[in-house]
């Protein structure tokens, strides 16, 4: 079953205490439960229990390939944080009240699946996110579902980026709920419950795939057109090197954060002007070269740079979540290259510099 990933908030580096079963704030049923100084790790699925409140964000780390699925009884307690989630991480998690989650700064719980049952859930203040920079007490790449009279209150008390929310009549939903919309293929947000339409994270992350696969096998046919047209007019669309140049540092400054060597650059040059290769195909040879994989970049820094060097511009909060998440689904960096190159803002980025996309 295909699911939308979501990574965790922060990774923070801190030297781990690990409890055993039966520690003074957590019941872990023999589960792995690790104390750092900002944050508690949990790995693997399973049942939790509060056994005191907690002022540090709780993060769900993986114990294998596969989503965890998280089950944490808040047992009368609170979780409250002012620099990160309260409870995050690549998980189906479900929160059972009594008791609450408060978050100042962040979203409350942040998952793929989202489940809470009774309890009271709060976020406030404001962050980078593809919902305009406000946080969001309930948030998750898939489904959202709150039922038990829980009480949820945020800029955003919902926000599923590609599935449903979800609401039994006994809860109360202060502040804005986004749903992931099928019929206009976007995030729609709105203000009641009662305003929004079923939706169905794993339905609508298979039609999302569906269209990625599309836009690269049209970028691909494309791609053939235009070397063949290439090779019927190179004789007349001459490059001007200064031009070419000009293309070559730019991918030099934007993907590689550098200023390009003269070997480097005299051989890309030569590329574009003689008709050896495209814009695309010269682009595609900083990003998959091993100075730039080695370089390391998280999926999020890979996206931003396709927009700076590909698209001539920051990213959207939109794209960039929809990229990423494509990115931690599954999607090969190769396919959302294409997907970048084979757009219109490319073709007039290159049209700019006088050579073909």
């Amino acid at each position: 079953m295909k699911k939308i990933f979501h990574q965790l908030t922060a990774t923070i580096m801190s030297t781990a205490i690990v409890l055993t079963l039966g520690s003074s704030f957590i019941r872990a049923d023999g589960l792995s439960v690790e104390k750092g100084t900002e944050q508690i790790t949990l790995t693997g699925s399973g049942t939790y229990t509060l056994e005191e409140d907690i002022t540090i964000p709780i993060a769900i780390e993986s114990a294998s390939d596969d989503i965890e699925n998280v089950t944490i009884y808040l047992n009368g307690h609170s979780i409250t944080t002012d620099c990160f989630s309260g409870i995050s991480g690549l998980a189906n998690i479900t929160v059972m009240g009594p008791g609450s989650i408060y978050t100042e700064n962040e979203d409350a719980i942040d998952g793929v699946d989202v489940t809470v049952i009774g309890g009271e859930y709060t976020a406030t203040g404001y962050i980078y996110g593809a919902y305009g920079n406000e946080s969001a007490a309930l948030n998750s790449s898939g489904d959202i579902s709150i039922s038990g009279g829980a009480v949820v209150t945020g800029p955003y008390a919902a926000y599923a980026f590609i599935g449903g929310v979800t609401a039994t009549d006994d809860c109360t939903l202060n502040g804005k709920i986004a749903y992931y919309n099928p019929d206009t293929q976007s995030t729609t947000h709105v203000d009641s419950i009662s305003e929004v339409v079923s939706s169905n994270a794993e339905e609508n992350a298979n039609a999302m795939f569906a269209r990625i696969d599309a836009e690269a096998a049209a970028a691909t046919a494309t791609g053939t057109t235009t070397e063949v047209e290439t090779t019927t007019t190179e004789t007349v669309a001459a490059v001007d090197p200064e031009q070419a140049n000009a293309f070559v540092e730019r991918l030099y400054d934007t993907a590689l954060s550098r200023t390009g060597d003269a070997t480097g650059v005299e051989y890309w040059v030569n590329a574009l002007v003689n008709g050896e290769k495209t814009g695309s195909e010269v682009a595609y040879g900083f990003f998959f070269s091993n100075e730039f994989i080695n370089n390391g970049s998280s999926n999020e820094e890979y996206v931003k740079s396709l927009y700076e060097a590909i698209l001539g511009r920051d990213a959207d909060a939109d794209g960039l979540a929809y990229w990423v998440d494509a990115l931690n689904s599954g999607k090969t960096t190769e396919e959302v290259f294409s997907g970048f190159v084979a757009s219109a803002e490319f073709a007039d980025l290159c049209a700019s510099y006088g050579i073909t996309a």
